[in-house]
Parts: structure tokens; sequence; C-alpha cells
């Protein structure tokens, strides 16, 4: 993309604004160590439940056998999080940024696009006429026949 600069700029320029609260927004600092701790207490959680003698891979283990049970509790460990607020705030922007530079360069051309061609022959004659095209024609009709 041709102005990718730009929406980098802005988009980091907004996740910037964004983590550092001057919007009222939590810092990213503060919303880092929040999501640290629903990650820890949601690890701790699954541990438990999925985790060898829970409550969850006891019932997945006795319906559909042990197999079953530890790869449910495989699966449930694989658990990712954003390490990082401040990168995802960024990447956050730059999309919104790049989408809406995107739409605002795209509107003109739709608007080319929606309407039909008989208007836009129609209108170039009229414009043609209105700016003394008719006057023009006459007088090189007039020019011609005269010869």
């Amino acid at each position: 993309m041709a102005f990718e600069w730009l929406t980098n700029a802005v988009g980091d320029f907004a996740g910037w604004i964004v983590g550092t609260g001057a919007l009222g927004t939590p810092s990213a600092a503060s919303m880092q160590a929040s999501i640290d701790a629903t990650d820890a207490a949601l690890r701790d959680l699954n541990e438990t439940d999925y985790g060898p003698g829970g409550r969850i891979y006891e019932s997945i283990a006795e319906r559909r056998g042990q197999a079953a049970a530890d790869n449910a509790n495989a699966l449930v460990m694989q658990h990712d999080t954003p390490t990082n607020v401040s990168e995802q705030l960024a990447a956050a922007g730059r999309e919104g940024a790049q989408g809406g530079l995107q739409t605002g360069l795209n509107l003109p051309f739709s608007f080319v696009r929606s309407v039909p061609w008989q208007v836009w022959f129609f209108g170039a004659i009229a414009l043609f006429l209105w700016l003394g095209g008719g006057v023009w024609l006459v007088k090189k009709s007039r020019g011609i026949l005269a010869r």
C-alpha cells in the first residue's frame, strides 16, 4: 500500500494514546497486569479441572476414555494470551487507520462506479453545451458550409 507509512504512524500514535491512559482508558501497564492475573487464574482453574483427577478430566475419561481426557487436557493447556498489550494496541490502531484510509481513498471511485454511464454521457453533453459548445458548433458548421 502506498500510504503504509502513514497508517503505521497514525496507528502507532493511536495505540500509544490509548496505552498511556490519556483518554480515560486504563494504561497499558494496568491492562497487562490485569491480563496476566486473569491468565494465571484461568491456568489454575484449567489445571484443577482438566488435569488428571479434575472434575472435567474424570468426566471425559468416564465417557470417552483416558486418551480423550489426555487430549482435552493438552488442548486446554495450549491456551495462549497476548503477551504485550502495547504491541496489540499499536497493531489494532494500525489496522483501524489502514481501514479508514482505504475507505476514504475508495469513496470517490465507488461513487463514480455507482452512476450509470448514460448519466455521465448526457452530463458531458450538457456540460459541453453549457460551456458554449453549441455556439462553437454553429460557428464551425457555418464556416464549413461557407467554403
